[in-house]
């Protein structure tokens, strides 16, 4: 375990990981094609994200305190509507679409009437 320890300290946590992405990377690129290859980059970045966390949640509380209120729920309701919305498009056409648009009203209006989140 201490030559394991020792070579992750040589290469650094960066390179370390690098390491370990480029046989899942090339795995599903050959299984998968190019939605296998951006499913293994989305993993790898998001645990890079959650491997040096401390670091983040510090840059993460000073890029939200530039953000105004305004700007942070715009993005979340776009990371959240898009995916669904593209999903109902892609599965039922303009119908989806229609769905997905008043589905997301509805859960405005149950937000803002009756749980009172502003």
């Amino acid at each position: 375990m201490k030559k394991i320890g020792d070579f992750v300290r040589r290469i650094g946590r960066r390179n370390f990981l690098i390491l370990c992405f480029i046989p899942f990377g090339g795995f599903f690129f050959y299984h998968d094609g190019l939605p296998g290859l951006l499913a293994a980059i989305f993993g790898w970045w998001l645990g890079g994200i959650l491997y040096e966390w401390k670091d983040n949640k510090r840059r993460l509380k000073n890029f939200l305190r530039r953000r105004s209120r305004f700007q942070i729920k715009a993005a979340v309701h776009l990371i959240i509507f898009i995916p669904i919305a593209a999903l109902c498009t892609y599965h039922y056409g303009w119908k989806g679409f229609l769905t997905a648009c008043a589905g997301w009203c509805v859960g405005e209006f149950i937000s803002r009437r009756f749980l009172k989140l502003n």
